[in-house]
């Protein structure tokens, strides 16, 4: 069952231009999806579509099952959210703010210092939210968006600004917040090494369309079908005979043979029978089977 999906979603801006080209995107309930992408490539203006923000255009968003036109209220109420910049009142404190909130959303008092706990600011009682770093601000969002204990969470960026410790333990707080509350967590980010930690699905974006969608597991798998060797010899047009003989397919660039990946042991007794031969060989070094080469790929980078 999807907590959310989306259906050919596009969107132009005042220009016409293009922002989101048919995005179709299936969060799993429970999971912790991470949606990916440089700078730009549509994950803010997808998150705003999805909460309202911005006024559909073109395609469908479902929520929960239900359509978002028709049960707008009710699908807000159990949805919690941080896009990008947290909103509050600078001159109140990180508990008067929350206050506000509490009364609208109508949750007891008690939950307010308890998501405070949550993100480490249970020490900023007198503090007023001016004089709150960017990380601080950050974990403020993250508690008024826990703060009505929400079934679907919906986050921009949300280790923006925190140090090294402060992501760790945010991290930790959402993967606790979907193992033991069943919380399912949308959260976007341009951080890969951020989303390969803590996300269970992912949806990869650029330049406004969906390049990949699926688990962990499954973007892993895609080393083993964008991975290649490049050798480097005394003789390549020789070297390339050679391992045609041993049923190894090459082709010769600029920097040398390029050829599908292949295990460990084969690669060791290529590189023995080019020895054997006589051609000498300079280097081996495997490409673009690491995670952030296949991202890169996907959103149009080179490598």
């Amino acid at each position: 069952m999807y907590c959310l999906e989306t259906s050919n979603l596009i969107h132009r801006y005042s220009n016409r231009e293009i922002a989101l080209d048919g995005v179709n995107m299936h969060v799993p309930a429970g999971s912790i999806y991470g949606f990916l992408g440089p700078n730009g490539a549509g994950k803010t203006t997808t998150l705003r579509l999805l909460l309202g923000l911005l006024k559909r255009q073109q395609g469908n968003i479902s929520i929960f099952g239900r359509t978002f036109e028709q049960h707008r209220v009710e699908i807000l109420a159990s949805v919690g959210s941080m896009i990008e910049n947290p909103s509050s009142y600078d001159h109140l404190t990180a508990s008067e703010n929350l206050s506000v909130l509490q009364r609208i959303h109508r949750c007891p008092t008690p939950r307010i210092p308890e998501v405070l706990a949550l993100v480490g600011l249970s020490g900023t009682q007198r503090k007023k939210v001016r004089q709150f770093s960017l990380g601080m601000k950050q974990r403020l969002g993250i508690a008024m968006a826990l703060l009505h204990r929400p079934k679907f969470l919906i986050l921009d960026e949300p280790t923006n600004g925190l140090d090294a410790n402060g992501m760790v333990e945010i991290r930790q707080l959402l993967v606790r917040l979907s193992r033991e509350d069943g919380i399912t967590i949308l959260l976007s980010s341009h951080l890969l090494a951020e989303i390969e930690k803590l996300a269970t699905h992912v949806g990869i974006i650029g330049d406004g369309r969906m390049r990949f969608e699926g688990t962990m597991t499954q973007l892993r798998q895609q080393q083993q079908t964008t991975a290649s060797l490049h050798v480097r010899t005394t003789n390549d047009q020789r070297a390339l005979k050679i391992m045609a003989g041993i049923g190894m397919a090459g082709v010769v660039d600029e920097n040398g043979i390029v050829l599908p990946a292949m295990a460990d042991d084969r690669m060791a007794a290529m590189n023995r029978q080019l020895i054997d031969a006589g051609v000498d060989v300079y280097s081996l070094s495997s490409r673009g089977h690491d995670l952030e080469s296949i991202y890169l790929a996907m959103v149009g980078y080179a490598a």
